[in-house]
């Protein structure tokens, strides 16, 4: 029956049919081995390999259930654990077609992997009292991963990346890279806490008009009680411009995240952040600020390949700095809100497609300004003149298209 339920994509009938086999058969390791293809299938990977190993303890030579093991693994970017799996697979099914199978895979396993994503994107940009200007552009990035070190308790990741735009309105290209290194240890089966370090480089028609250094830290948690996921972090950056002093900024951030699985095909995440944003040249600028913003986001299993999702945001920022515009008499709060929807579609094991919009508005409390004023400050402030007087909205549509290797 759970076979049949799940031919049919009825993940959570499924479920219940094979924990109503192991209440019975608590040591059955084919039902376990059907919970951890469930679990596979919800996205929920922790406790799809816990339930696989869980199988391979009660039958050591039960093929089927190292692969989809492997497999399991792989989609965590846990490389070394999953050559170890195929690597017994394939010595306990010598002979075999899984174990010819298990040798194949081991053999396609390197200590590097490579992405391509192509992208296109549609934005408006409307502040309030002017007049839309909608913009174009198509951009494309070019990742590479290597893993110098792994161990079975974490393990070293390096990286180059290198995306590029162009915006058709202006047929202006912009580009960049960056150099990143993370670093993760799992001293229990539930706590991973991990390292990352990254730097970029910013360009704009052939001259670099930017460079920044980021540093973060995570504590990841699975309780698997009441909360499904539990995430503590801390990140610094700072951001130089060589075309405007006024964007030299550091910044600070604390932040909070919580997931929780609502069924095989529900999930829904949430989380705090407190940033503060300190400007390196402070005078005549208004980019200073702390921000408190809260975010919730839901996603659903369409179908196996097909997955959707919803979310929102608000951030409460309060700049530190005096409004440029009113001689530094006055200090400026905000309210940005967000909405977005996407979907994504999974083509293959290495290809994905997916389709997103979101839409932004933002509010301040200073008074709404004329669009003569609006275009004059356009031409003399650095800061965005929608968050100096009044608010903007927008809408934006992307499309991308990426391919893993």
């Amino acid at each position: 029956k759970t076979i049949s339920l799940l031919e049919k994509h009825d993940l959570d009938g499924a479920l219940k049919e094979v924990e109503t086999t192991l209440s019975i058969y608590p040591r059955n390791y084919v039902a376990y081995f059907y919970l951890g293809m469930i679990y596979a299938q919800s996205e929920r990977l922790d406790e799809a390999v816990a339930a696989l190993r869980k199988a391979i303890e009660l039958r050591s030579d039960f093929l089927q259930a190292y692969m989809f093991l492997g497999g399991a693994l792989l989609r965590q970017d846990r490389t070394r654990d999953a050559r170890e799996i195929y690597q017994k697979a394939s010595e306990i099914g010598k002979g075999t077609k899984e174990g010819e199978q298990a040798t194949i895979l081991l053999k396609r396993l390197r200590p590097w992997r490579g992405n391509f994503s192509l992208s296109h994107s549609y934005n408006t940009n409307i502040s309030y009292g002017v007049k839309s200007q909608p913009t174009f552009n198509s951009g494309y990035s070019l990742g590479w991963m290597y893993l110098p070190w792994m161990t079975k308790k974490g393990g070293i990741t390096m990286g180059v990346s290198v995306s590029e735009s162009i915006y058709y309105n202006s047929q202006l290209t912009g580009y960049g890279y960056s150099l990143y290194s993370n670093g993760n240890y799992r001293y229990r089966e539930d706590k991973v806490f991990s390292l990352a370090l990254s730097q970029r480089r910013g360009y704009f028609e052939g001259k670099q008009t930017s460079k920044g250094l980021s540093a973060s830290g995570n504590l990841a948690i699975s309780p698997q009680t009441i909360l499904s996921s539990l995430t503590l972090g801390y990140q610094f950056s700072a951001s130089r411009s060589f075309t405007n002093k006024a964007s030299n900024t550091d910044q600070h951030t604390l932040s909070v995240n919580l997931g929780k699985s609502l069924g095989l095909k529900n999930s829904l995440s949430g989380g705090y952040s407190f940033s503060t944003s300190l400007n390196k040249d402070p005078m005549g600028s208004n980019y200073g600020n702390r921000t408190n913003s809260i975010s919730l986001s839901f996603s659903r299993t369409l179908l196996p390949q097909l997955g959707g999702s919803l979310s929102y945001n608000i951030a409460l920022v309060q700049y530190m700095n005096p409004d440029s515009t009113s001689f530094f008499q006055r200090f400026r709060r905000n309210i940005n809100q967000g909405l977005g929807a996407g979907i994504s579609l999974s083509l293959s094991e290495n290809v994905s497609f997916s389709a997103n919009y979101n839409y932004t508005n933002s509010e301040t409390n200073l008074p709404r300004t004329t669009a003569e004023l609006l275009q004059t400050l356009e031409d003399i402030l650095a800061s965005p003149i929608p968050t100096v007087c009044g608010g903007y909205e927008s809408h934006s549509v992307s499309i991308s298209l990426g391919v893993r290797f």
